[in-house]
């Protein structure tokens, strides 16, 4: 199955580059803290069973996927609106 991309022009592209800036912080944050609970959560585990690094390495390596699908899921959300918007403003 074949996707249509819709071209978009460059006056759209700069709106939605700017209202897409404050997403991309949320997105650093959000995965900035969960990678820093996964490491404090594993190291306290490792630590409490003695079994460094396993607990730490292992929640680490099963959070990126998480974070990865979670934040895909909150920036196609976020142009979708953007792209809404730009439509209703437009018309």
């Amino acid at each position: 199955m074949s996707r249509t991309v819709k071209k978009i022009s460059k006056t759209e592209q700069d709106i939605l580059a700017k209202r897409l800036a404050p997403i991309y912080r949320k997105i650093g944050a959000i995965t900035f803290f969960i990678g820093l609970i996964t490491l404090f959560v594993g190291l306290w585990i490792d630590r409490t069973y003695k079994t460094q690094p396993f607990f730490t390495i292992g929640l680490v390596v099963i959070s990126a996927p998480f974070v990865i699908w979670f934040n895909t899921k909150l920036v196609k959300r976020q142009i979708n609106q953007i792209l809404e918007q730009n439509k209703n403003t437009t018309n």
